[in-house]
């Protein structure tokens, strides 16, 4: 994609979704920074998470009264940034997963909110913290936890609900419910 310099903007983003055009808000990056911010900004143009953005945009101008729609996105948006974090930081080791932890850091300290049509680089503090965790590796095994708690749910409700269904033979009284 083209790269600019824009100094209207606070962290580094991709925009555009014919002809991707990556802005940076000033050219002070050191080398190894850029090439964290590169390499995260080229894996949302692989993944082509500007389309995905845009059809999240429409959502929210669909529903707009909706309060659920608000609250999607902003999960949408923090998984697409987690998951870029994630093909971003694949094969790198501890100590350059810390280094692009740091570029984070530094992205955000500028409080910098979300654009609507680009990719940010950035992000909350609350938000940060998450991908900070994601990236060093600390939380990989939670998604699996949620999972299995509630296929163990899901399993305990339905026999359960077979058990109070079934009449004094065993079989299931559909007369019941």
């Amino acid at each position: 994609p083209e790269m600019f310099v824009c100094e209207a903007i606070s962290t580094p983003a991709v925009t555009g979704l014919f002809r991707p055009t990556l802005l940076l808000p000033h050219e002070g990056y050191d080398l190894n920074d850029l090439r964290y911010i590169l390499r995260h900004e080229l894996c949302h143009l692989k993944r082509r998470d500007m389309l995905l953005k845009l059809v999240l945009l429409a959502a929210n101008a669909l529903h707009w009264f909706n309060p659920v729609v608000y609250l999607m996105l902003r999960q949408a948006d923090e998984d697409i940034e987690l998951a870029c974090d994630s093909a971003a930081t694949d094969g790198l080791d501890r100590a350059e997963r810390a280094a692009y932890s740091r570029t984070l850091l530094a992205a955000v300290q500028s409080h910098v909110r979300a654009l609507p049509a680009t990719t940010c680089f950035g992000g909350t503090v609350e938000r940060l913290k998450r991908r900070i965790t994601n990236v060093l590796g600390a939380q990989k095994k939670r998604g699996l936890g949620v999972v299995a708690l509630v296929l163990a749910l899901t399993l305990l409700l339905a026999m359960s609900a077979t058990v109070f269904a079934a009449d004094d033979t065993g079989r299931i009284n559909n007369n019941k419910f």
